[in-house]
């Protein structure tokens, strides 16, 4: 019973070293970075930007000085969260943007490419003008 079970063990052990769940995600995350960068779907946005709101109230989250950012031509805005998986400012930062500019005025930010790998949420992030962070994708976003 002993040699069958450490054979069993050997066996499991061996087959567990051969599933590689970092480059299967790796993988998953390239392909969908790899994806058009500008997906934005404004109507999109607009539903979402009261949903922002009420989510900004229950973490009480504001924005100040929006009256500071340029009106005109690129705009380079920059955050540093420490909320883990919760990101009240970018969604503070999305519905204060949209309340001071309009819907005509897109705002593109740049995303942890890890995000885009979770299934549905890189829609969202997409369809909301996210873009994985790269200097290439800084660079498409400060031309938009």
């Amino acid at each position: 019973m002993g040699k069958q079970r450490s054979s069993t063990l050997t066996k499991l052990w061996d087959r567990a070293q051969q599933i590689d769940p970092v480059n299967a995600w790796a993988s998953t995350i390239r392909s969908r970075i790899d994806q058009p960068p500008f997906q934005m779907d404004i109507n999109f946005v607009a539903k979402l930007v009261p949903l922002m709101e009420t989510f900004n109230r229950y973490f009480d989250a504001e924005v100040r000085g929006t009256h500071h950012l340029r009106t005109d031509g690129p705009a380079l805005v920059i955050g540093n969260h420490s909320g883990g998986v919760l990101t009240p400012d970018t969604s503070a930062l999305l519905a204060a943007w949209y309340r001071t500019h309009g819907l005509h005025r897109p705002l593109y930010g740049l995303a942890f490419d890890a995000a885009f790998g979770i299934p549905g949420f890189a829609t969202i992030m997409r369809k909301i003008g996210q873009l994985p962070a790269s200097h290439q994708n800084a660079a498409k976003a400060l031309r938009a």
